[in-house]
């Protein structure tokens, strides 16, 4: 390593480190706990389905690598005419669902926000449909 490659990464140390300093003196000073505690329940569906891709991606590479041994990096795919109709049921189904799970908690008492649910997938409906 040369001098500025040492430098580099003691400034990324001393970075590192007042970041850490910074965050608990929030945290723990200021009364930042709570927008932490919201921050990690809003983290924690998205780090159980970032370790599922993660864990995919690995399965995949190594796959990758062995088809790169094997010279065989093309991937046949055949659909049957079930498989489309099962795609065209889920891509229309999934917005009709949407729209009714309002209509469970409200029990047909139409509040204003599923109107504006209603309205917003249906513009999302209608931009999907004219692309196919």
């Amino acid at each position: 390593m040369n001098a500025k490659q040492l430098f580099l990464d003691f400034l990324s140390l001393v970075f590192l480190l007042a970041m850490i300093i910074g965050c608990i003196f929030y945290f723990l000073f200021w009364g930042g706990l709570s927008s932490l505690q919201a921050l990690l329940k809003f983290l924690i569906p998205v780090a159980g389905f970032g370790f599922l891709w993660v864990a995919r991606m690995h399965f995949k590479r190594k796959r990758k690598k062995k088809r790169e041994r094997e010279g065989n990096l093309e991937v046949t795919l055949i659909l049957s005419y079930g498989d489309k109709i099962k795609a065209e049921i889920i891509t229309f189904g999934v917005p009709i669902v949407i729209l009714i799970i309002p209509f469970l908690y409200c029990s047909l008492n139409i509040k204003w926000f599923s109107s504006k649910a209603f309205r917003l997938f249906s513009l999302i409906f209608k931009l999907l449909t004219a692309f196919l």
